[in-house]
């Protein structure tokens, strides 16, 4: 009796546990690319896809995108990050439902309000790798259960 109570508890004691990680350590997807190619001084915004998998709400906040990697345009070319500069979301929180997906498109149709990437319009510091390069971007947010 004293084994299979032990037991018991054992198995409650597990729940408890898997229960409360699952509530509190609200884990989500972000993707995101730009929808088109970059010219020397131009910017493009960031459509960013945040997903919430969970049976509960989360909020997110504090998104950060940043360039993770730089593939050239051709070989024995390179291309750096230097020649680049990403604007960040500003104040970024948004409230996810249980289930859910949302774009920066969803949330905001002005572009001001998103993400975006700039190439460089100064000749002399443009490595001539960026011309057809792919730059791979990483993202980052804070996300917590959704109380009221």
């Amino acid at each position: 009796m004293k084994r299979r109570y032990v037991a018991l508890c054992a198995a409650l004691l597990s729940f408890a546990v898997f229960l409360v990680v699952a509530l509190w350590g609200s884990t989500f997807g972000i993707a995101g690319g730009t929808s088109r190619a970059l010219l020397p001084g131009s910017s493009a915004p960031i459509n960013i896809r945040i997903s919430n998998p969970h049976f509960y709400p989360i909020v997110v906040s504090e998104l950060t995108v940043r360039i993770a990697s730089i593939t050239p345009g051709h070989r024995g070319a390179t291309c750096k990050s230097s020649n680049f500069t990403l604007t960040q979301a500003h104040n970024f929180t948004i409230r996810l439902d249980a289930n859910s997906t949302v774009t920066m498109k969803n949330i905001s149709s002005s572009t001001k309000e998103w993400p975006s990437l700039h190439l460089t319009t100064n000749q002399a510091q443009l490595d001539d790798g960026c011309q057809g390069a792919t730059i791979n971007l990483a993202y980052s947010a804070a996300g917590t259960w959704w109380t009221k």
